[in-house]
């Protein structure tokens, strides 16, 4: 039931973070408008995915410390 509840969630913001991109195409928005939106509602997505879900910010967090080290 948690399992459920987890990808409903998620789903929802999903789709919530996804209507303005397909309200852009619905309307037949310029391509670079549309690119534009996306690489502006994808970081918002990914910031309240981390606020929110501790299993991904941990592996996102191993994931920078990685990257820091190779550099």
């Amino acid at each position: 039931m948690e399992s459920i509840e987890i990808l409903i969630k998620y789903a929802t913001i999903g789709i919530v973070v996804s209507i303005p991109l397909i309200l852009l195409e619905v309307f037949s928005a310029n391509f670079y408008i549309i690119l534009l939106a996306a690489g502006i509602i994808t970081p918002i997505y990914y910031g309240l995915t981390l606020h929110d879900d501790p299993t991904f910010r941990k592996i996102f967090s191993a994931f920078l410390v990685n990257v820091k080290n190779r550099t």
